[in-house]
């Protein structure tokens, strides 16, 4: 009968010696590669490494996976707070193999106690009470599209997965129903810069040359199965920062088309020197005058932090740091939601 056991444990083999006599655990080796690698810059083979054990367990499909929880940092928390990282989290928690586990607040994009690290699991920040829920908001309605594209297309839910390709920045499998041919295909970027790739169909695939496919996190969007490639069929695949698409052949069920991000920016331009880094602290979540966030050094001098938490319009303080201790001379920078603002401070 189905169930749902907790194995806390990151290791394969061990997880697996449970769940080959259980119906379900846990798939705790599933959070700890998703979650380190999804929201940090790290090689997607890591994803590669992760899937090719799957034959150790007696039924991939009957793990129940997950990126965050109660016990553990949110996933935002992990990722600077960023959106997009964990939309295509998501992607690979709703279109992989196993049955999914969304935790509460995640729809609401609750980012725990905000620094990422990890608090003994009898801690409030992860599972406190919701001071408000959305049926609106960017995340819940992206969950939203996930779980009806899983709820209309049986390879989703129970396809084969197999690998379609794999590198440092970009990958991509296949879920397949074999009996019947019906198939899916998920291709995730791991990069702040766009990536594309040429990507092999499976030969297991009975898609011929010619079947346009199409995105289902947006619609708007197709690609045509060409002839060449390792398997003599192909498509090529464009991505932007850190997303995720999945492709199925036929009309889709929906239209969808993503909502714009609600981006604030902040651009620092002071040159730090080597090995120095820079950090923002504020008044708005998620920002804190407590710790800072990292931003992103995009050129010599420059510094990057971008959120979407904010709201559009809403007025908030911030300041700069040097490695997180060394605060900007003068006063508060201060700025609005939605806007891009570039300061030039002194330290």
């Amino acid at each position: 009968m189905p169930t749902f056991g907790e194995i806390f444990d990151g290791n394969i083999d061990y997880v697996a010696s449970y769940q080959n006599y259980e119906w379900g655990v846990l798939d705790f080796p599933f959070f700890f590669n998703a979650r380190d690698t999804l929201s940090t810059d790290s090689s997607m083979n890591a994803l590669s490494s992760l899937f090719a054990q799957d034959y150790k367990y007696s039924n991939p499909n009957r793990l129940e996976t997950f990126i965050d929880n109660h016990d553990r940092a949110r996933f935002l928390a992990r990722s600077g707070d960023n959106y997009q990282r964990l939309r295509s989290a998501l992607a690979l928690l709703l279109t992989a193999r196993g049955v999914p586990v969304i935790y509460y607040g995640t729809e609401q994009a609750d980012n725990g106690n905000m620094n990422g690290n990890e608090i003994p699991i009898a801690n409030k920040d992860n599972r406190k009470d919701l001071s408000s829920f959305s049926q609106t908001s960017t995340i819940y309605n992206w969950i939203q599209r996930l779980t009806a594209m899983k709820a209309n297309y049986p390879a989703l839910r129970t396809g084969t997965q197999r690998e379609m390709w794999t590198d440092n920045n970009v990958y991509a499998f296949s879920r397949r129903v074999d009996s019947t041919g019906a198939e899916a295909m998920t291709v995730i970027s791991n990069s702040w810069d766009n990536q594309t790739r040429t990507i092999p169909i499976r030969a297991e695939s009975s898609l011929p040359v010619g079947t346009t496919l199409t995105n289902l996190l947006n619609t708007s969007q197709t690609v045509v199965i060409q002839s060449g490639g390792v398997t003599g069929k192909q498509i090529t695949v464009s991505l932007g920062e850190h997303e995720a698409k999945v492709f199925v052949p036929g009309s889709p069920f929906s239209t969808f088309t993503p909502a714009s991000r609600n981006l604030t920016t902040i651009n620092v331009h002071y040159n730090v020197g080597w090995g120095n880094s820079i950090s923002i602290r504020g008044n708005s979540d998620p920002l804190s005058w407590f710790g800072g966030r990292p931003a992103r050094n995009i050129a010599s001098d420059v510094w990057q932090f971008q959120v979407e938490r904010i709201p559009n319009g809403q007025y908030f303080e911030f300041k700069p740091l040097i490695n997180d201790s060394s605060w900007s001379q003068g006063g508060n920078f201060s700025g609005y939601g939605g806007q891009t603002i570039d300061i030039y401070p002194n330290f």
